[in-house]
């Protein structure tokens, strides 16, 4: 048995925020915020607005395109706090998103709001493309981890961690790592590159910046809005060459 908050009144006033800002774009999907029954009613109270606001943050720059069924669940891990400032997430499909919230953490809900954009362009992404985890070369996985940071950065004004982890010398040497790997589908070599822990060659977050170094320089060049970015192939949007 789960807590489930149906947002279809707010959705209603985001198309209503909307339609006279960005008309052409398509209105917005309903989604469904869920959390389980164990989730305490303060931890509920407080992320939930959070949640929502997010929400509506992320599609008046981008509208969902499937009906996403969020579950929350508070998380108390410790990489999460220490690593992602109090939020982490996974997007499953174009229609699932889980997301882990430690609201003892300081920042826990700039956070929050970071996750909830970057998931969320997730779920856009993998619309538009139909690759699942697995089937995504390195190449498709810089693309996808790019777009979602800058999404994010663009949603909550503020750079994720992950994104600025490395200095520009770091990541260039993990691109000549990886440059002839791109088609590559190594679930170890992804692994490694995106959640690196005590490597001496692999720094913490290196695929996350280099993913972000990447897409961020290549949308300055390309000048297009977030619903053409969505639709380009991987190597539109990453190339072959580290710019």
């Amino acid at each position: 048995m789960m807590w489930v908050y149906c947002a279809s009144r707010e959705n209603r006033l985001i198309r209503a925020w909307l339609s006279p800002v960005r008309p052409t774009l398509r209105s917005t999907r309903p989604y469904r915020l869920v959390f389980p029954k164990s989730a305490p009613r303060r931890f509920v109270r407080e992320v939930k607005p959070v949640v929502i606001e997010a929400i509506a943050s992320a599609q008046r720059i981008l509208p969902l395109e499937s009906s996403v069924r969020l579950r929350v669940t508070p998380d108390t891990r410790e990489a999460v706090s220490t690593y992602m400032q109090g939020s982490t997430g996974w997007t499953r499909d174009s229609q699932h998103v889980y997301v882990g919230v430690n609201t003892q953490t300081k920042g826990w809900r700039r956070s929050l709001k970071r996750t909830v954009a970057h998931e969320l362009n997730h779920t856009v992404r993998d619309k538009r493309t139909a690759k699942r985890k697995g089937k995504m070369t390195m190449l498709d996985t810089i693309a996808f981890e790019g777009l979602a940071q800058c999404f994010e950065k663009e949603v909550s004004g503020e750079l994720p961690p992950y994104a600025a982890a490395l200095s520009v010398q770091q990541t260039r040497r993990i691109w000549s790592m990886i440059k002839h790997d791109l088609d590559s589908r190594d679930e170890a070599l992804y692994r490694r590159i995106f959640f690196a822990r005590d490597d001496k060659d692999v720094p913490t977050w290196a695929g996350y910046r280099l993913s972000y170094m990447i897409v961020s320089r290549r949308m300055k060049r390309l000048e297009l809005g977030w619903d053409a970015l969505m639709g380009l192939s991987s190597e539109e949007i990453v190339g072959r060459r580290l710019g």
